[in-house]
């Protein structure tokens, strides 16, 4: 099969009239039993409603979707209406598959087993005739190097063991060859144009814009309704501009300032940002934004949300008249850690019956900064967090030294994650 073209037996348009409650949560890793232990238990002790809540899963819940991804899907779906966007380990290949079988299979398997249990991955309106509708909009999406920052600290990126370059297979979008005429620098295996194919598989879903110019919806019951009163997410497991890269701490700054790398992995964090999304993803996103001359847009009054994932470092901030917020269950380890909060719990966004959009308590640009007490608390952590298993391999790894050019290994190491302890001094962890 080559595509994963999840249009085939479902409507572009779904419709959920019956939902109050938005809450989001993404990277729940329920391969790792902590992580299933804090879904049941969030989820039975959770104050839900399966007729009128809905979370929506920013990707990454498992790449076994013969066990793991449905017995979390099952827990999830048990309590809550749920809209799911593939992340990168959906697409992941294994043994278990055929030999030919590609990430595009993968992915078909994935949207077939949300089909089978009711999980939504397309277009969703809910609450139409409610005070606060809400049109949800699922982008598919990768990565391609443009949210790339430091190409300097990139020169050995082509031998970096980045599991995704090892476990997805993408047939017609192979890496570009070191001795390629491309703009990319330092490209090293990135499968060039599988971004555009995915946004423009998205393509059909924004043919159904309920709230056209996202002024009042279109039926009559709620044509007296303020624009404000209406809302517009969309959600993507990848990151959509750099802004929203782990690192980036001044929004209003167009290029990256070398003193946010005070944490000791800038290495890992450059390496990062080339896997991390794409800058594409964010002109798609922007085009069901109004009119920039809007005075409503100026004020903030009418503004879209965006819910990502993938990078495990939590986000909630406005920029350009949209709000991005990312909300990762994460590793056991990065809460231990304060990089993902340890009181981390499903995030409401909208409420259809009282307030739209539920705001903020606070922003969110580097949670372990903030709120986990800067770097002092961070480096007492990572001295009293002992690494297991895995970390303990990537302890002074060489892909976070941005002075040497690295030669490449005899031997690569293929891991699940990027490697979380990058040097004995590191005083972050790279993002998964």
């Amino acid at each position: 099969m080559e595509d994963s073209d999840r249009f085939n037996s479902a409507e572009l348009l779904q419709l959920a009239d019956s939902i109050q409650r938005v809450f989001c949560l993404s990277d729940l890793h329920t391969d790792h039993p902590d992580n299933q232990k804090w879904l049941h238990e969030h989820m039975d002790h959770g104050n839900f409603n399966r007729d009128t809540d809905l979370i929506i899963v920013a990707g990454d819940i498992s790449h076994d979707m013969t066990d793991t991804f449905v017995k979390s899907m099952s827990i999830l779906t048990e309590h809550a209406q749920v809209l799911f966007v593939p992340g990168n380990h959906e697409a992941w290949i294994d043994r278990k598959h055929a030999p030919k079988s590609t990430s595009f299979d993968k992915l078909r398997q994935v949207y077939d087993v949300c089909e089978q249990m009711g999980v939504y991955t397309q277009s969703l309106l809910v609450g139409a005739n409610s005070p606060h509708p809400l049109w949800i909009v699922p982008l598919e999406s990768w990565y391609d190097g443009t949210l790339s920052f430091r190409e300097s600290l990139c020169h050995d990126f082509q031998y970096w063991p980045w599991a995704d370059f090892k476990r997805c297979v993408w047939e017609g979008y192979p890496p570009v060859e070191e001795d390629t005429d491309t703009e990319l620098e330092n490209p090293g295996q990135l499968p060039m144009g599988l971004v555009e194919h995915f946004l423009a598989k998205n393509e059909p879903l924004f043919l159904n814009n309920p709230f056209p110019n996202n002024i009042a919806v279109a039926n009559t019951a709620n044509n007296h309704k303020e624009p404000q009163s209406t809302g517009i997410l969309t959600v993507s497991h990848f990151l959509p501009n750099v802004q929203s890269l782990p690192d980036w701490k001044d929004l209003d700054r167009a290029e990256f300032d070398d003193a946010w790398f005070d944490h000791g992995a800038g290495g890992m964090s450059a390496k990062f940002a080339k896997v991390a999304g794409s800058a594409l993803l964010d002109d798609q996103i922007r085009r069901l934004l109004p009119s920039p001359t809007d005075d409503d847009l100026a004020s903030n009054k009418k503004r879209n949300i965006h819910i990502f994932g993938h990078s495990h470092r939590p986000k909630d901030f406005v920029y350009e008249g949209i709000r991005y917020i990312h909300n990762p269950l994460g590793k056991p380890r990065e809460r231990q850690l304060y990089m993902v909060s340890p009181q981390v719990d499903f995030q409401l966004v909208w409420d259809t019956q009282s307030t739209g959009e539920v705001p903020a308590v606070t922003t969110v640009i580097r949670l372990w900064e903030e709120q986990g007490g800067g770097l002092p608390a961070l480096e007492r952590r990572l001295a009293s967090v002992k690494p297991r298993g895995r970390y303990n391999r990537f302890k002074g790894s060489r892909y976070n030294n941005a002075k040497t050019k690295t030669q490449q290994p005899k031997e690569q190491q293929v891991v699940e994650q990027q490697p979380q302890q990058p040097q004995a001094n590191a005083t972050t962890i790279p993002t998964e």
